[in-house]
């Protein structure tokens, strides 16, 4: 039965139920070009925004706190924040971001334009929504209670840019059009 789907005009169709299968780990094996690369960056999106965590699950991010992380996987920091900010240069980093390396170019040693990982370990169906401009303006990366993003580089906002390095503010609770 499988080299009848795999023959033909269902090479696709093949494909895409294989991938979704392991969970896009093999994308750019099986398929080429864009259809891959979204395929593949869309299958870590679903597994990173499902995943579920227990607050001691993260020594770095106690309970009852939104966590960012200057690196990838949880590394550097955390900056720890329970409300909304209107601006991350507010928080220093105590050495965790700074350019180049860590942050973004216009990083003055704040949490500003320097996240790469990040976790929501609030309360019980807390949402922090972080965005990548002062103010909570622009688009916004939602994570509910327990989520953790491991590396913001794998997604992206409405422009095409990652969320990596761009994170400047955050709201708790609820989405604003500023703050």
């Amino acid at each position: 039965m499988l080299s009848r789907l795999i023959s033909g005009r269902h090479v696709l169709k093949a494909t895409v139920v294989i991938v979704l299968l392991v969970g896009g780990a093999y994308a750019p094996q099986f398929m080429s070009g864009a259809t891959a690369n979204a395929l593949a960056t869309h299958s870590k999106s679903i597994r990173a925004s499902t995943a579920r965590l227990h607050p001691d699950d993260f020594d770095n991010c106690p309970a009852t706190y939104a966590c960012g992380f200057a690196d990838a996987n949880f590394k550097l920091g955390p900056g720890k924040w329970q409300d909304t900010n209107p601006n991350f240069n507010d928080f220093s980093s105590d050495g965790a971001c700074y350019y180049p390396g860590t942050a973004g170019m216009y990083n003055n040693g704040s949490w500003n334009d320097c996240i790469s990982s990040v976790v929501n370990n609030l309360s019980s169906n807390e949402t922090i929504y972080w965005y990548p401009n002062a103010h909570c303006a622009g688009d916004d990366l939602a994570l509910g209670d327990g989520v953790a993003f491991s590396d913001l580089a794998a997604h992206y906002q409405s422009n095409g840019n990652s969320w990596n390095d761009v994170i400047s503010s955050d709201a708790v609770g609820s989405r604003l059009s500023s703050c």
